[in-house]
Parts: structure tokens; C-alpha cells; sequence
């Protein structure tokens, strides 16, 4: 098994706002304008080669595009996001990610329809990044990235899950000028 880090971007094709995937299945609302925006399946076959070849398997990131719609990738761990001792295990026939160390269970979004014979695809899962509460910036709620719901206070490593959409989020420390965007793993067989 194999984990890649991938973060998608494309243009509101309604207004200048540049949307983050959560899903390269799924559509998602513009933030802006909420037109819904779903990734043109001519543009997903190129990027999960992009991501399943050589981009993969590099520890630095790499972007490419495709009919608009923006990858960047480098090769991820299988180290637990929970407890960052132990390591996640597939469980193919589950679909699901689980830790041999905690318990901390991941399940795995279906790939798309053609992706799973051609790119060896499992399947994807999306850690949400949450900016978290600072001393000079208090925040009164941390909201998933996903669907917008609040969520509860992160457990072991900073990880929550929400309630309504069962999006795990990562809540880290905020980076000066930079937008969280949030991460799809995408798990390959090899």
C-alpha cells in the first residue's frame, strides 16, 4: 500500500474564487458564490497518473494541470494521524484505513469509476486543515472545511471528526499568508 498527499484547486467557473477540492468524486460548493463545482472527468484520468507515476513517490511536492483543474502531490506516510506512533494498515475488503497501535480507523472514499483497475486505486480519504486558536486570535469555534459544521474539540494529535459529514480534520497552527487547504490521500495498492 501506498499513500499519496494531494491537494486540488480549480477556478469558480461563476466568479474569480479559486475553490479547494474536498473530493475528486463528489462536487463541491464555491465559498464565494456556492455554484456547485464538480472536477471534469477528462481532467481526473491525467492527474491520478500524475499522481500514481513518479510525482507519487517524491517526498517534495509537485503540481500539475489539467483542463483547469490543479494538482499538487508528494509521497505521504502510513504513520497514524492520531497517535503518530503506530501505522496504518488497509483493509481492503473494508475499506478502511486502520492504526495497529490506537485503533484510529480512516475509511476510504470509493475512487472514481474508471481510476480503480487503471491507477491500482483503493481509494481517497480528505483530512480537513483547521487553523487553530491563538493567543492573539481567539477563535470561537472550529468548523469542518468540508460541510461547515462544528466541530468538537480535537482528540490525540489533533484530530477531529465531524459529526455530520465524518470529514477528519487536522486542527495545526495557523501559516502566516497561507489558506488551509485540505489534503486527499489517495491510497494506491502498490
Amino acid at each position: 500500500m501506498r499513500v499519496v498527499i494531494s491537494e486540488w484547486s480549480m477556478p469558480c467557473p461563476a466568479c474569480p474564487s479559486v475553490i479547494q477540492l474536498t473530493s475528486i468524486r463528489e462536487p463541491v460548493r464555491c465559498g464565494s458564490c456556492a455554484t456547485p463545482v464538480a472536477i471534469a472527468s477528462d481532467a481526473v484520468a491525467p492527474l491520478l497518473t500524475f499522481c500514481a507515476g513518479g510525482a507519487g513517490t517524491e517526498r517534495t511536492f509537485r503540481d500539475k494541470t489539467a483542463h483547469g483543474v490543479t494538482c499538487i502531490v508528494a509521497a505521504g506516510g502510513r504513520a497514524c494521524l492520531a497517535c503518530t506512533t503506530g501505522s496504518l494498515a488497509a483493509e481492503v475488503a473494508g475499506g478502511r484505513l486502520t492504526c495497529n497501535s490506537c485503533g484510529f480507523v480512516v475509511v476510504l472514499a470509493r475512487p472514481p469509476g474508471s481510476a480503480t483497475s487503471r491507477h491500482a486505486l483503493l481509494g481517497t480519504f480528505t483530512i480537513g486543515i483547521v487553523s487553530s486558536v491563538t493567543a492573539s486570535t481567539p477563535v470561537t469555534a472550529l468548523v469542518c472545511p468540508h460541510c461547515g459544521g462544528g466541530l468538537s474539540a480535537p482528540g490525540a494529535g489533533g484530530v477531529c471528526v465531524c459529526a455530520f459529514c465524518s470529514m477528519t480534520s487536522l486542527v495545526t497552527a495557523p501559516i502566516a499568508g497561507h489558506l488551509p487547504a485540505p489534503r486527499i490521500h489517495l491510497v494506491f495498492a502498490a
